[in-house]
């Protein structure tokens, strides 16, 4: 087992910017990111456009890249409808993120802990049936900026919900 690393700088790094770069100009640094070494990279985010604006055009980012071989370009999704859009735009892999308390989830996705695990366990299935590798991030689960401290017998009982899936079914990562 070793470590694996996913840059999601075109994507984390950019949604809150101010200043929103063309799907042309996200393409060039996923492009540099894969040209510097990196295996592994969340390139565009199948988000509602009128929601985060700096995210739009993510089929564009994707069919500009200049894939190197090696790298896994991933595709954040937050539902079925950023899962089909991320399915046909070819991504590597689809990252799904949900956070561990209620009231991130609502700013965030305008779902409950309760919706996202279940989005989370019909995507994996659907991810399954396509076979195509999914990631699940628990969000939050060290610290809410809404709710505070997060219980670990929280985050560990979603963990458990989670891994009741097949284990060929879920890859669990940790953020924030």
């Amino acid at each position: 087992m070793g470590v694996l690393i996913c840059d999601v700088g075109p994507r984390d790094g950019l949604q809150n910017e101010e200043r929103v770069l063309e799907p042309k100009m996200r393409a060039d640094l996923v492009d540099r990111l894969a040209a510097a070494g990196l295996k592994r990279i969340e390139a565009a985010s199948f988000v509602n456009p009128k929601l985060v604006p700096q995210m739009a055009g993510a089929e564009d980012v994707m069919a500009s890249l200049h894939r190197r071989p090696g790298t896994a370009y991933a595709g954040l999704v937050l539902n079925e409808k950023g899962y089909g859009r991320a399915l046909a735009a070819k991504v590597d892999e689809v990252h799904y993120a949900f956070a561990a308390t209620d009231e991130f989830g609502r700013r965030n996705q305008n779902a409950g802990t309760e919706v996202g695990l279940q989005t989370a366990l019909d995507l994996v299935a659907r991810a399954k049936t396509d076979k195509m590798p999914i990631t699940v991030t628990i969000s939050v689960a060290f610290g809410c900026p809404f709710e505070g401290p997060v219980p670990a017998e929280r985050v560990l009982g979603l963990v458990d919900r989670l891994m009741a899936a097949p284990p060929d079914e879920i890859c669990l990562t940790r953020s924030g």
